[in-house]
């Protein structure tokens, strides 16, 4: 990318961001594009409504589930040092690694969890703290998670599975999860602002989430400390983008040192699993991201109490791009600001070519029922001749202030669409049929059985 390239989406950033963040009611949100040594960033909005503080380039904001391309670094360098193989069961590090199902419990690998493949229900949580969270999460909690399918089978995003890898690097760095990642990664990368908890955070400037149709500004700081591995990640968008670098480099930081093998950074950017082919269609989970087809994007998103990131990697051009914002509105800035920079770098926002899975037939018959797991109820019912789908969020997604789709179901490119009243496209879903009717449905990115 030339520099005259590059002026150009920062002299667009600076004059469209803030009347893009206003259209969205989007408190604050800040956006960095990194080729080679070159950042530029452009801000707008405040960081808290009732402070009025306006957002800054160093301010920190929660990256919410982009935690997990981290935590898949930190075991990838196990990996490199031998210490353990992607194929290795759990219970070879963590004999006392268990989910409801013991069949499950003995076949579950690294490269499982990794790469959301394990097949257990992984949004159970509860509100513990402390120095050794992650130890009682395995062994109080962790043992109650129910089988949704035989380990390997498919995609399901599972927060869960990265809290069992959290534990791994504990067992084996002999230190809690936040301080591996100041050792093995922010200290070696030179990034001085990467916190794991308010308490770390509290001393630089920080985004706080905002919730509500109100945009209040949250009292509660982070996800439950269960799912650290999985979520609990803030920093500067500068620093994000520093970490994105080093993957783009092949592993080598800024300074030249060597923090991840080139082999480890190209297993992460190796697509895991094709099953459901109507959810890995758009973009095929890897081991920590995501890869968006027909782009040759990598990305990886999250969400937070009132917080949303989003990073992507173009390995092609050697350059990452990165919002933050400090809202669950501001997944309404996802197409027309890191639309607009992709395809100013001539990488499509989302695949817009096939070839596209068929559409999935609606069968009534076949799927209507009730659909349950942690991550919420769902009842697909005939309604004026029409397939609908109701959806009551998990007790995760509202902490998160955030809801599952809900809408008519329709045919369409790559399995179902979910639309809203006003027509409009909210999600997307697809179900797993087992003989005679549904025995999942894949919606929000995770199998959900049926209970009736």
């Amino acid at each position: 990318m030339q520099n005259g390239e590059l002026d150009a989406i920062a002299s667009w950033l600076d004059e469209a961001l803030p009347s893009l963040v206003a259209a969205q009611r989007v408190p604050g949100a800040v956006v960095g594009v990194l080729q080679g040594e070159r950042l530029v960033t452009a801000t707008a909005g405040v960081l808290n409504r009732r402070t009025r503080q306006a957002v800054t380039a160093d301010a920190l904001f929660q990256v919410g589930s982009i935690t997990k391309a981290w935590t898949a670094t930190l075991v990838m360098q196990l990996v490199d040092e031998g210490l353990v193989e992607l194929d290795d069961p759990v219970r070879r590090h963590l004999p006392e690694f268990r989910v409801a199902d013991e069949a499950s419990s003995a076949a579950i690998t690294l490269r499982q969890l990794l790469s959301h493949t394990a097949g257990f229900d992984g949004d159970h949580f509860d509100e513990a703290a402390g120095d050794h969270v992650l130890d009682h999460y395995l062994r109080d909690v962790l043992p109650g998670a129910p089988r949704l399918f035989a380990p390997g089978r498919m995609f399901s995003y599972c927060n869960g599975g990265y809290s069992v890898l959290g534990r791994v690097l504990e067992r084996l760095r002999g230190r809690r999860y936040a301080q591996v990642v100041q050792q093995y990664l922010a200290e070696p990368l030179g990034l001085g602002s990467v916190a794991a908890s308010a308490e770390e955070a509290i001393a630089m400037p920080v985004a706080v989430g905002h919730i509500g149709t109100d945009l209040t500004p949250s009292r509660r700081w982070s996800v439950p400390a269960n799912f650290d591995p999985a979520g609990c990640l803030a920093m500067p968008v500068g620093d994000l983008l520093r970490f994105a670098r080093m993957h783009l480099d092949e592993g080598v930081a800024a300074g030249g040192t060597r923090i991840l093998s080139a082999d480890a950074c190209a297993e992460m950017r190796t697509a895991q699993t094709q099953e459901p082919p109507a959810v890995t269609a758009f973009a095929a989970p890897s081991l920590g991201w995501f890869l968006l087809r027909g782009n040759g994007v990598v990305a990886a998103d999250g969400g937070t109490i009132g917080q949303r990131a989003f990073l992507r990697l173009i390995p092609e051009r050697g350059v990452a791009v990165a919002l933050l914002a400090n809202a669950g509105t501001g997944e309404g800035l996802l197409r027309p600001v890191l639309g607009e920079v992709l395809s100013r770098l001539g990488a499509a926002h989302r695949q817009t070519s096939g070839p596209f899975p068929a559409p999935q037939a609606l069968e009534p018959s076949r799927m209507a029922g009730r659909y349950e797991s942690s991550a919420g109820r769902f009842i697909v019912e005939t309604v004026d001749e029409r397939l609908v789908l109701r959806s009551e969020p998990g007790a995760f997604d509202v902490i998160c202030d955030m809801a599952p789709p809900s809408g008519t179901l329709t045919a369409a490119r790559g399995g179902i669409d979910i639309t809203d009243s006003s027509g409009a496209v909210v999600g997307q879903c697809v179900f797993i049929m087992d003989g005679d009717r549904a025995d999942l449905l894949h919606v929000n990115g995770q199998a959900v059985p049926r209970v009736e």
